[in-house]
Order: C-alpha cells, then sequence, then structure tokens
C-alpha cells in the first residue's frame, strides 16, 4: 500500500533532512506501532538514528577533505530508504487498526491535506518553569500540557545573551510536558524557552526564564 505520508524530502538542506529524521525518529518511539517486539527487518527509531549519526559524520568528514563529499549523497540516500520502510510499516499499521490518527504528529506531511486534522497553529505555552535536581547540573524544565498527544515541545537553552537570536540552541524535541537537562556548567546562569509544535508548524515561543544552576 502507499503512504499517505510524503517521504519524499529532497527539497530539505543536509542539516534540515537530519533534524527531521532525529524529530520522526523520537515520534516513532512512543508510537503504538512500536510497543511490541518487532522483527528485525522492521525500520524504526533505531535505524533512522543510526543513518542519520552515520549521515552527520560523513557531512565532518566533508568539512575537512572536499573529496569524501559523495559520501554525503550515499549516507543520505541510505537514510532516505529507512525513512520510506519505517514510514510504510507505520501505514500498514494504522491501516489494520483502521486509526488514521496513528498516521497524525509523525513530523511529516500527508501528500493529500484531507487526512491532517489540524487546522491552526499551536498557541503560546503559558506556563515555563525550570528548576535545580538533585545532581550538580542538572535541571527540570517544566511547561503546561498544551498539546497532550497532538505533537512535541522544542526545548531552547541560552547561556549569552536572551535577547540575542542567534545565541539560542535548540536541546531537543520532546512529547513530555517534564523536560531533564543534564550535565549543564554548574554555577551558571542559563536561559530557556519553549514552543509547542504540530502538524499545521511552529507555534510562538514562551516568554523566556533564567535559572542560576547549581
Amino acid at each position: 500500500m502507499e503512504s499517505p505520508l510524503e517521504t519524499n524530502l529532497k527539497n530539505l538542506t543536509d542539516g534540515d533532512f537530519l533534524l527531521k529524521l532525529r524529530y520522526v525518529a523520537g515520534a516513532f518511539d512512543s508510537h503504538p506501532a512500536y510497543q511490541t517486539g518487532l522483527p528485525e527487518w522492521i525500520y524504526g527509531a533505531q535505524q533512522l538514528r543510526e543513518h542519520a549519526d552515520l549521515m552527520h559524520q560523513a557531512i565532518e568528514a566533508a568539512t575537512k577533505d572536499k573529496n569524501k563529499e559523495a559520501e554525503i549523497a550515499v549516507a543520505r540516500e541510505k537514510c532516505a530508504k529507512s525513512l520510506h520502510y519505517a514510514v510504510q510499516y507505520v501505514a500498514m499499521f494504522a491501516n489494520h487498526r483502521n486509526d488514521p490518527s496513528l498516521l497524525e504528529n509523525l513530523g511529516l506531511e500527508f501528500k493529500h491535506k484531507i487526512y491532517a486534522k489540524e487546522k491552526k497553529l499551536p498557541e503560546m505555552p503559558t506556563k515555563l518553569v525550570a528548576k535545580n535536581e538533585e545532581g550538580a547540573g542538572d535541571v527540570l524544565v517544566i511547561t503546561n500540557n498544551g498539546i497532550g498527544q497532538k505533537g512535541s515541545i522544542e526545548l531552547q537553552i541560552n547561556d549569552k545573551d536572551p535577547a540575542d537570536e542567534s545565541s539560542w540552541k535548540t536541546l531537543d524535541h520532546y512529547f513530555n510536558c517534564r523536560m531533564e537537562i543534564k550535565a549543564l556548567e554548574p554555577i551558571r546562569k542559563y536561559y530557556f524557552r519553549v514552543r509547542f509544535r504540530n502538524a499545521v508548524g511552529y507555534g510562538p515561543w514562551s516568554k523566556v526564564v533564567g535559572l542560576v544552576v547549581n
């Protein structure tokens, strides 16, 4: 069967392609299709991350040796095949369950928009708290559960000037309103912000909160 999700991502840059691949892998981690024992030939989050790592290594190698740029294309093609096979499996699982909602919130566009239920971007997070955990350099960031099962949360960190957009860095995309960060530099002030994402796109950033890490 043909998957209703678009897996042709040739329009993305290598960096955006890797980010997309890791996002989909994160969505697969908690997807019902991957919660039972599966044969090794079923592609999923593990294969996507492994192949993404190999592509990242190829990109790093090419920055030092231009003769290795061809290896990026080879690695990307391997990633693309892994993504295609994994999405095909999820599509068959959703068809077996007769539940099209299992194809939502995977970070991929629908080929036909009638499949998508979301009509608007997520709202701005109304709560953001950052507090120290027991371990040195460990922080817990909490936001309101405004997305439920409808999308993910992007968490960014800044250890410089929060007014400087270029100094913000994305830590990860989460599917839980409680986000644990490990091994930050103690006795240093960090700033945090989050935003929700659904199938339509990203919502606005939350307010910025600061914390001196223990």
